[in-house]
């Protein structure tokens, strides 16, 4: 069943890929009534408020936008994978993999902002083929010196 809030979607996922992890254990961990976690998994609650989300988070040893993440991801598979690798090294070793994929992030963002500057615009383009035609090669016009 899927959902709009890639919070619950997510939190649906792990739990489908995680048996280790029961909605009534996280329930308990969270300090929430049993029923709140079955009512998002099951649809019947849409959307949890952003407190109620960051306790099931914190409950699961997850950062809630690891959930939103494989909430959102396209392919739950891959985003499930790195979220059990992560669940196997050290708090230190998982700080540095964050802080590494969020420059490889940024790099990618900044080739893919040097790349469209390099591209011209449309308004450019038209220019530059325009300054290509002999009619708009007309050279300046010559002064006459002393006057």
């Amino acid at each position: 069943m899927a959902t709009n809030d890639p919070f619950v979607e997510g939190l649906r996922r792990i739990f489908q890929a995680r048996p280790d992890l029961t909605p009534a254990a996280v329930s308990t961990r969270a300090g929430l009534d049993n029923s709140t976690i079955r009512k998002l998994i099951s649809g019947a609650n849409k959307s949890p408020k952003i407190e109620t989300a960051q306790r099931i988070a914190n409950a699961m040893d997850y950062q809630l936008s690891d959930i939103i993440a494989v909430g959102e991801h396209s392919d739950p598979t891959t985003a499930l994978d790195w979220l059990r690798i992560l669940d196997q090294v050290s708090p230190h070793v998982r700080e540095e993999a964050i802080k590494y994929a969020l420059y490889l992030q940024s790099q990618n963002t900044e080739a893919a902002l040097s790349r469209a500057r390099a591209v011209p615009s449309d308004d450019e383009e038209k220019k530059q083929q325009g300054a290509d035609r002999p009619e708009a090669r007309r050279s300046a016009p010559l002064r006459r010196s002393g006057s």
